[in-house]
């Protein structure tokens, strides 16, 4: 993958608080050095692949993303209102009467 497009994906974002790569998978990406040199992470991601409660750890994970996502949608919101002040505060409001045109 390209290094850019890398960060690009990987880059949080002001408008959700997090990356688009966390929204949709619930977790970070991995680096690729981190893929040749095991780091914790990694290490217990190889654990509890093992397990046999891994799929009720997993589906505990997936009821913490839809919490995720609504604080996601609760950021876009206050963002969408703050972007929205600055740009009424810029704007210079005109009336027009008939006779004015």
């Amino acid at each position: 993958i390209h290094p850019t497009l890398y960060v690009h994906r990987n880059s949080i974002r002001t408008s959700i608080g997090a990356t688009p790569y966390s929204q949709a998978y619930d977790t970070e990406a991995i680096m690729p050095l981190e893929v040749d040199l095991p780091s914790l992470r990694i290490s217990l991601w190889d654990y509890l692949d093992k397990d046999k409660d891994y799929r009720v750890t997993r589906l505990v994970e997936l009821e913490l993303l839809d919490e995720k996502q609504i604080r996601a949608l609760n950021h876009i919101k206050v963002y969408q209102n703050r972007v929205s002040r600055g740009y009424n505060k810029s704007i210079i409001h005109h009336e027009f009467d008939v006779v004015d045109l």
